[in-house]
């Protein structure tokens, strides 16, 4: 069965300024050779600034699968509000990627390449 959209559980991993509050992964569980959408949504701690860049690594096996975007630009208001933050991904995953739990981490970086806010979670493809 394919849930449209599922919270899934996630694991802090030394956020300081961006906080997650919610991530989602739709399809869940995503469909090799389809497109899948991750959403994180969060809050900036009061008189921080936006996070310049956020990297999303999902690790196929051994091999680690990493995408760097700019975090305003994944961001559905474009960083003009401090508060519920929603970054939307969404990513093609290869028809070769084998069936199975994966590992995924999404890290966010401030301009001076310090941590912003970081989740890891796991990502299962059918």
């Amino acid at each position: 069965c394919v849930n449209p959209v599922l919270a899934h559980d996630f694991s802090d991993c030394g956020s300081t300024t961006f906080i997650a509050t919610s991530l989602t992964i739709s399809p869940d569980p995503a469909i090799k050779g389809k497109d899948v959408t991750v959403t994180l949504i969060g809050n900036l701690l009061s008189g921080a600034t936006f996070p310049k860049t956020i990297e999303t690594t999902i690790q196929y096996g051994t091999y680690p699968y990493t995408m760097t975007d700019d975090f305003c630009k994944l961001d559905t208001y474009s960083c003009t509000q401090n508060s519920n933050i929603t970054l939307v991904k969404t990513m093609g995953l290869p028809r070769i990627t084998a069936s199975g739990s994966y590992d995924a981490k999404l890290v966010s970086y401030d301009a001076d390449e310090s941590i912003a806010g970081c989740v890891i979670s796991s990502v299962d493809v059918k």
